[in-house]
């Protein structure tokens, strides 16, 4: 943080300017239930000084292996001047702890870093903040049955800057729906067939990764005051228009419903969503 002068800085107030922690986090142990909700770095005092923040989110993991635990994520939640504003999720980077080579299995050749994470960072306005994070290894697909997502511990650390990051580096905000995984009893999305789920907070547009990406599907979208609009997402693509143009949403948007309208199941398939704020 800069400045010395505490009267400068966001966290006027607190003795401990150090705005950043980390903390591990652990799936639920209960099947389909979210991990708890940890805070990882210090909170402000709330004043009517709004500015711009920048909160880093760096994610290692504790062991390498193929599954690095996860998926993580990221919480955000602001305030200004007592004014509550929001609270944002976000998807936490896989870490990726390979040697050098990049090599999976790990040997002694390799050298594999546990100390070099991934991470997102995201700028928000804001007086009052708190940062916290959990692991959603213990939930299911969309259509899960009995096969959570992700198994491990993942260690995040966050730290909060009073100012924004300025350049053309930016960090790509995003919140995948985890829609149909195979595995153990989970279905896939057969022909004919169709789910639905929620849109995110903050959600600007949508793609569609998909197997096999020869089926096409269609994307209904339910709008808060009953607005309805399907798209096409043809064959061999997890855009709306080819290799071009992502699901654009609007801000009224809230459901999603996915129909298989090929001729073959689906057997895995997610929605990512790019957020902005």
């Amino acid at each position: 943080m800069p400045g010395d002068d505490p009267s400068e800085n966001i966290l006027r107030g607190i003795q401990e300017l150090n705005a950043g922690q980390s903390v591990l986090l652990s799936p639920s142990g209960v099947l389909n239930v979210p991990g708890n909700e940890e805070k990882i770095s210090l909170h402000s005092d709330d004043s009517k000084n709004s500015q711009i923040v920048t909160v880093h989110f760096a994610v290692r993991t504790r062991t390498i292996g193929v599954n690095p635990g996860g998926p993580g994520v990221g919480i955000v939640e602001f305030s200004a001047g007592g004014a509550k504003l929001g609270r944002v999720e976000i998807d936490l980077p896989v870490p990726r702890p390979f040697g050098e080579n990049y090599t999976v299995t790990a040997g002694p050749s390799l050298r594999p870093r546990r100390d070099v994470p991934s991470g997102v960072s995201v700028q928000f306005p804001g007086s009052g903040f708190q940062v916290l994070a959990r692991n959603d290894g213990s939930l299911l697909p969309v259509l899960g049955v009995d096969t959570a997502l992700g198994t491990g511990i993942l260690e995040v650390s966050a730290f909060v800057a009073r100012f924004p990051i300025g350049g053309p580096r930016k960090s790509s905000l995003k919140r995948t729906v985890y829609v149909v995984r195979t595995g153990g009893a989970n279905p896939s999305l057969a022909a004919g067939a169709s789910v639905t789920f929620g849109i995110p907070p903050y959600a600007v547009r949508a793609r569609f990764p998909r197997s096999p990406l020869a089926e096409p599907i269609t994307v209904l979208v339910t709008g808060v005051y009953g607005d309805l609009t399907t798209y096409s997402v043809p064959t061999g693509s997890v855009l709306t228009t080819p290799d071009t143009a992502p699901l654009e949403l609007t801000p009224d948007d809230f459901t999603m419903t996915i129909t298989n309208v090929g001729a073959a199941p689906i057997t895995q398939l997610d929605t990512i969503f790019d957020l902005e704020i």
